[in-house]
């Protein structure tokens, strides 16, 4: 029976001290355990989708006396290495390997595992002996790269050496198409299957059809919905599965500092948001940047392109934070039926807390609704320079549609083509080539309208120079928003920050496109490299 205590979530470090890979163990408050699982997580975008999906799959089990691992692999996530490299697929199977040694370290034998999507494929060519094993909505290698690769190209216009969410060498796509979705074999297998899928595994495997996968781990826009009746019933099946065993109480190996390649990560909470800052290996940092997350993203940023800046930063010799406001990624509670907010009540506090918690000169950054809270922790902060990426909400104000957690998708984007096509988009397009200016801005302040100047002047005239990075669509619609008007009335008198415009030419809005992420990071490690 499920105990009733509310489970501890541990974030470690764990694995070769040169090569550390990250991890959360979810455990119950009183450490004594019957068992232990391994969850291995999907690739790419998917990854950092189901995050908060995997936490809470792995409270229920740790409710149920169950030691729970989730990790991130090796060029993944926050744990060492970097990403796009050819052996990378080896990497990953030793970084399966790893995460089951530290749970046998725990003294329970081996692990049940439970392989989501792409997962399932890795884990498969890990050798594994699991007691129990879960198949969750498995995907080949093969068919999982051929539709990443279409994925790329269709979405944000990308090469075969992005995926959305991961860059990948083309030898470790190569490899990946070798593994097949149900190599991982166990006493007990539960495949959850997603409905119509082709049947996969043995004829002799449990299974259950697991629904809603798609608005789980292909989300069509920024809202992932948790498949929460699909998460209970694999949290039953494997508490029912592994053998029932008396109790031991477990003492994990925590780590809550790793270093390699000249710099120091640190595992901190900040205010309750989960955080990792990155600092140089000697000495002390000199500057600071703070990265925000966007939306419900994850404190990865773009294709992990924060934790690859933040260890940029430090080895130029200065701090970085990156961090997940409550009630996203690794901070907050996982509930069931939960709609992540992109604009919480404590979404601007928790920026605050993050830029109160650095030294020195600041820079502050985010890409789209990360951005505003870029631009917040700045002004409050007197940054010296914020780096506000395809910014689309330029008002300080928040209408109430926007600040409450989305029931669903917030619908066309503003710098979508189709919305000036609706009616509301030709209303708002006459007022904004009839209107004289100042009325313009006028409705900016009152929240009616984005008018860029409304956000970008507070910033400036309190000292804060800004770097305005805009791919195609988004420099369009600061362009449409009358936005170069708005900075020629900027103030110019002494001390005022100044606005710069870096317009890629090519990208796409949430900056997964590497000209948009080889953007924001000129700006960034230039604004390092001053004196």
């Amino acid at each position: 029976m499920p105990s009733t205590e509310s489970p501890v979530e541990v974030r470690t470090y764990f694995g070769p001290a040169d090569a550390a890979l990250y991890g959360a163990l979810h455990v119950p408050a009183s450490r004594r355990v019957r068992g232990a699982v391994l969850l291995v997580p999907p690739l790419a975008k998917e990854q950092y989708d189901t995050l908060r999906g995997l936490r809470r799959l792995a409270n229920l089990l740790a409710a149920d006396g169950l030691a729970v691992l989730r990790f991130d692999y090796l060029g993944t996530g926050d744990s060492a290495g970097a990403a796009g490299l050819p052996d990378a697929v080896d990497g990953w199977i030793a970084s399966v390997r790893h995460a089951d040694a530290y749970l046998r370290g725990l003294g329970l034998g081996a692990p049940a595992v439970v392989a989501l999507r792409a997962g399932a494929a890795i884990a498969g060519a890990a050798g594994l002996t699991p007691p129990a094993a879960v198949l969750w909505d498995p995907v080949g290698g093969r068919a999982f790269a051929r539709a990443q690769t279409a994925l790329a190209r269709m979405a944000i216009g990308a090469g075969p050496g992005s995926w959305v969410g991961l860059d990948v060498h083309a030898d470790a796509a190569a490899a990946l198409s070798t593994l097949p979705a149900d190599a991982l074999a166990a006493p007990r297998l539960l495949v959850a299957e997603r409905p119509g899928a082709a049947p996969t595994g043995p004829d002799d495997a449990d299974r259950l059809v697991a629904a809603g996968m798609p608005q789980f781990v292909e989300p069509g826009a920024h809202l992932v919905r948790i498949p929460d009746t699909a998460v209970e019933d694999i949290a039953a099946w494997l508490g029912a599965a592994l053998p029932g065993v008396e109790p031991v109480t477990v003492e994990p190996d925590v780590r809550t500092r790793a270093r390699w390649a000249g710099v120091e990560e640190r595992i901190e909470d900040v205010g309750g948001a989960a955080a990792i800052r990155t600092v140089p290996a000697d000495g002390a940092a000199r500057r600071s940047v703070l990265l925000c997350a966007t939306a419900n993203d994850t404190r990865h940023g773009p294709n992990r392109a924060w934790v690859e800046l933040a260890r940029d930063v430090a080895a130029a010799g200065g701090a970085a934070l990156r961090y997940d406001r409550r009630g996203a990624g690794e901070s907050g509670p996982v509930a069931a039926g939960e709609a992540v907010a992109l604009f919480p009540p404590t979404g601007v506090d928790d920026a605050l807390a993050a830029a109160r918690a650095l030294d020195g000169p600041l820079l502050t950054a985010g890409v789209c609704s990360g951005s505003w809270y870029a631009a917040h922790a700045a002004r409050a902060a007197g940054a010296d320079t914020a780096v506000l990426v395809n910014t689309v909400l330029y008002s300080w104000r928040l209408k109430p549609g926007i600040a409450a957690a989305p029931a669903e998708d917030l619908g066309v984007p503003r710098t979508d083509p189709a919305f000036a096509r609706s009616p509301r988009g030709r209303v708002k397009d006459l007022l904004r080539t009839r209107l004289p200016y100042p009325a313009w801005r006028l409705l900016g302040r009152r929240g009616v309208t984005q008018v860029p100047e409304v956000l970008l002047r507070p910033v400036v005239a309190g000292g804060t120079d800004a770097v305005l990075v805009l791919a195609p669509p988004d420099a369009a619609w600061f362009d449409s928003q009358r936005g170069p008007e708005g900075l020629r009335r900027l103030p110019r008198r002494a001390g005022a920050g100044t606005v710069r415009a870096v317009r890629p030419r090519a990208g796409d809005h949430p900056g997964y496109h590497p000209d948009v992420r080889a953007g924001v990071a000129t700006a960034i490690l230039l604004w390092c490299g001053q004196r």
